[in-house]
């Protein structure tokens, strides 16, 4: 993602925007890095081990990708839970992927905190998640309490002393270095690992399928998919900063925020699932171009299968330019 630790990496493009403060939230690729080695360095220190999972469970925001990286870089490896998850939802990952750190948003705090009650996990384990002060900030933070995700995070100095691990062999690439758990549609979820390796494949297959069309000069992304979900880390979190994509991320999804961001930053290329999709082709406001979309150049479709008849509704909103993309694949 960033070379060596020490490289001259661009500090001025935004790649990662906040959709709705894009002036003051926003992360470029060299931030990007230094943010996640001060998470890296602030979890060694608080005892992280190789192989200690870090789980969050939040919304999307432009610091998930922070945890994400900083996680893989102290040698940890990342879990992501569904913000949508009751208590009892919860408990079962808890218990299953037993991490050594949770980080939840203020409003999945409360459940985190009951799920943990209830078998008996360490809530001293969990830090409340929530923006810090300043993002362009180099400053360091001093927290309300301990307890506080920005307690885990180091002063520059100390951040500039740390190196992530530099692998070497096969057997180093194919460490698990993502955990991500399955709907659970037939049984209780199931933890799917990632390796280091298979990230890395697959953001080298996407660079060939999604960057081949040299006619598209800026590259504007929206993402409105779940982060937690493999569809969205691997695109936004992975795939998009490193080829310099500039990604603006919306917390969740709602379709009138969305047409009005890809109007505002003349968005070219989408990620969606079928109800959003669906959603769009049937919107008057599309549907007759008040909302003008003409903007989008890609659309790519995952997560389920769209039949012909609302491939047909959405392609004819563009007069044929654009052929809706269907990816396959499952977490693992």
């Amino acid at each position: 993602m960033f070379g060596h630790p020490d490289s001259k990496i661009n500090d001025t493009e935004k790649l990662l925007i906040d959709a709705k403060r894009p002036d003051s939230h926003f992360l470029t690729l060299h931030s990007y890095r230094e943010w996640s080695r001060r998470f890296a360095a602030g979890l060694v220190a608080a005892g992280l081990k190789k192989g200690d999972r870090v789980m969050l469970f939040s919304g999307n925001g432009i610091f998930n990708p922070v945890i994400v990286m900083g996680a893989i870089m102290a040698g940890g490896i990342y879990n992501s839970a569904n913000p949508a998850y009751t208590s009892r939802e919860l408990r079962h990952q808890l218990k299953d992927a037993d991490p050594s750190f949770v980080l939840a948003a203020d409003n999945c705090i409360a459940k985190a905190l009951e799920a943990a009650g209830d078998i008996g996990f360490d809530k001293k384990r969990i830090f409340l998640f929530t923006e810090l002060p300043s993002v362009q900030s180099d400053a360091s933070f001093t927290p309300v309490d301990s307890q506080h995700w920005a307690s885990l995070v180091s002063d520059v100095p100390t951040s500039r002393r740390f190196k992530w691990e530099d692998f070497s062999s096969r057997s180093d690439a194919d460490r698990t270095t993502v955990l991500i758990y399955s709907s659970g549609t037939t049984g209780l979820p199931k933890g799917v690992e990632l390796s280091h390796r298979s990230i890395i494949s697959n953001m080298m297959q996407l660079e060939k399928i999604q960057l081949a069309d040299k006619s598209i000069r800026t590259r504007n992304c929206l993402c409105v998919v779940p982060m937690y979900h493999a569809l969205g880390l691997g695109y936004y979190i992975f795939f998009a900063p490193k080829w310099g994509l500039k990604t603006y991320l919306m917390e969740r999804y709602n379709l009138p925020d969305m047409l009005d961001h890809i109007q505002r930053f003349k968005i070219t290329e989408l990620v969606l699932v079928p109800p959003i999709l669906v959603a769009m082709a049937k919107h008057p406001s599309v549907r007759d171009g008040t909302c003008d979309i003409s903007s989008v150049q890609k659309v790519l479709a995952g997560a389920a299968p769209i039949g012909m008849e609302v491939t047909k509704q959405f392609e004819d909103l563009f007069n044929g330019k654009i052929l809706i993309r269907q990816a396959w694949g499952m977490s693992e």
